[in-house]
């Protein structure tokens, strides 16, 4: 592990068991997510860490950007500061944090700043005292609301099946407000 990681991780340990406990917001929905065994879990950062204040990241994340993602910032008249919050990386401490206390990273947004993980009730616990923890929330309930309301979820007139675009792997219209919901 590099030395600035580990100091990193070693910091956050610290902090978490000097300050007094801020217990992460766990979503009402997730008790009864999680009863029937583990379940995938957004687990939202609260922040972006030491990526926030990383030179190195911030320009790590402008040479990621694409030409099209640069003409279409510089319309919008972001062009001084390109890079933003959401193109900066989820801090590897966190991340670090999650593998040392066995939970697997299903998926990784860095413009949510948020990880998918499987866990249980003692998971989430666990994951609602880690400091840098902002929010629990269960991954796709309303999508599983709307396959379950369906006797044949994947008939064309089904309102699952419309969650999706006509090529049905890309999200519709429909889907993306659902997923903001």
């Amino acid at each position: 592990m590099q030395p600035r990681r580990l100091l990193t991780l070693s910091l956050l340990l610290l902090s978490s068991a000097c300050t007094a406990a801020r217990a992460a917001e766990v979503a009402p929905a997730l008790s009864p997510w999680l009863a029937d065994g583990p379940r995938p879990v957004w687990v939202f950062f609260a922040d972006k860490g030491a990526m926030e204040d990383s030179p190195a990241a911030r320009e790590d994340a402008a040479n990621r950007l694409s030409a099209r993602a640069l003409a279409r910032r510089a319309r919008l008249g972001r062009s001084a500061d390109v890079v933003g919050w959401a193109d900066l990386p989820n801090d590897p401490a966190y991340l670090d944090w999650l593998t040392a206390h066995g939970f697997s990273v299903r998926a990784e947004s860095r413009w949510l700043a948020a990880v998918t993980v499987v866990t249980d009730g003692a998971g989430v616990r666990l994951l609602a005292t880690a400091p840098f923890v902002a929010r629990l929330a269960p991954v796709g309930g309303a999508f599983r609301v709307v396959h379950d309301a369906d006797v044949d979820p994947l008939a064309s007139d089904a309102r699952f099946w419309n969650l999706y675009a006509a090529d049905g792997s890309h999200p519709s219209l429909r889907s993306s407000y659902l997923a903001a919901c």
